[in-house]
């Protein structure tokens, strides 16, 4: 009875931050295959139409019933206190001379570097030379059950950069790593030659400590290796108002809506990628942007879409917009795409690239 109560505990607490912090990464959120203790989370209410999303998606890790879903990464690498991280170095037809450009996805529920498909399609068509990974804690890498935090994934690109990379790059990061990508760039700027970030955080979003109530409820699920928040959440009713406010045109959501939530719901078999997805749901990742890019004298270039939508809570969420980094940091270089929401390189992948390659390398990366 006590756990019931516990669990009801991290319910309502979960209840009252969610809509907050879930959204705010372009949340693609993921459920997994658990048995929920009856009567402590209410389910969401699966429709005719999401029992059909959802038969498509193959109960396997990392083997999606859709062709386009399938994963790219076909090499991994033993990284020390991060296990093995799978990854996709540049193609055999890119130059051999061309600097490379590192894609960092965000962190979200149903995050994995499937994020990048449609940006990494329109850069290897340039003949860029580009590697890609599931970050630590997700999808086909290790997910070790650990705290996961900002200082976890600065490491992170730290080490890929220095043991697989081996060279300085042009680095691409969205939503949450922005922030790392960041503080990178400031530590280690002989490792960054260019630094692009995405829809960035840290001017509202992701930007304050948790509370005493979140780090509580963070706990509680750790401590009782909690699965029924990733179960009953994370299904595609809780998905959909999140990927509607993520794209600007309709008329794209209608034609691309049921792949992007069968893009999350990969994931389900991947019970331990709820690890790093509960330090975000619970405010562990937090860091400001005035801070963090304060030494940062790497060339940046800020990426937002133009048409942005307000992410739906009470009140609906306003993501940070270029015009409040633009204040802190007016030496970097901002571009707003029309017709795009939060998920731009999504959206807009080849605008995102043409925009890469001409601030990276003045449009000509394969000769750089």
């Amino acid at each position: 009875m006590n756990q019931i109560n516990n669990l009801s505990k991290v319910w309502k607490i979960l209840l009252y931050f969610l809509l907050g912090f879930l959204g705010l990464m372009m949340v693609f959120t993921t459920p997994l295959i658990a048995q929920q203790p009856p009567g402590i989370i209410p389910s969401a209410r699966v429709t005719e139409e999401d029992n059909k999303i959802l038969a498509r998606v193959v109960s396997q890790e990392g083997i999606p019933a859709s062709e386009e879903l399938k994963s790219l990464l076909d090499k991994s690498v033993e990284l020390k206190d991060f296990g093995a991280i799978a990854f996709r170095e540049p193609l055999k037809s890119s130059s051999k001379n061309a600097t490379p450009i590192v894609l960092f996805h965000g962190i979200f529920g149903g995050a994995s570097h499937r994020q990048f498909r449609q940006l990494l399609s329109s850069l290897d068509k340039t003949g860029a030379a580009v590697y890609i990974m599931d970050l630590p804690g997700i999808g086909r890498s290790a997910k070790p059950k650990t705290t996961y935090n900002f200082e976890k994934i600065d490491q992170f690109i730290e080490d890929f950069l220095r043991e697989v990379v081996r060279r300085p790059a042009h680095i691409v990061t969205t939503g949450t790593t922005t922030l790392s990508g960041l503080k990178v760039a400031s530590q280690k700027p002989y490792l960054v030659k260019s630094l692009v970030i995405i829809s960035p955080n840290g001017i509202n979003t992701l930007a304050s400590p948790p509370t005493q109530a979140q780090n509580q409820a963070y706990q509680q699920a750790l401590n009782t290796d909690d699965a029924s928040i990733w179960v009953n959440l994370l299904l595609p009713a809780n998905i959909r108002p999140f990927s509607q406010a993520s794209f600007s045109q309709p008329s794209f959501l209608e034609k691309n809506g049921d792949i992007f939530i069968e893009e999350a719901l990969i994931q389900r078999p991947n019970i331990e990628q709820r690890w790093i997805s509960y330090a975000f749901i619970f405010g562990q990742f937090f860091r400001t942007f005035a801070e963090t890019s304060k030494n940062v004298k790497v060339p940046v270039l800020a990426i937002f879409g133009a048409d942005y939508k307000p992410i739906p809570a009470n009140p609906p969420i306003k993501p940070d917009k270029a015009e409040q980094f633009r204040r802190i940091r007016p030496d970097f270089k901002y571009l707003e795409i029309p017709q795009a929401s939060t998920l731009v390189a999504t959206e807009q992948p080849e605008a995102v690239t043409k925009a890469i390659l001409e601030f990276s390398c003045g449009g000509n990366c394969a000769y750089w």
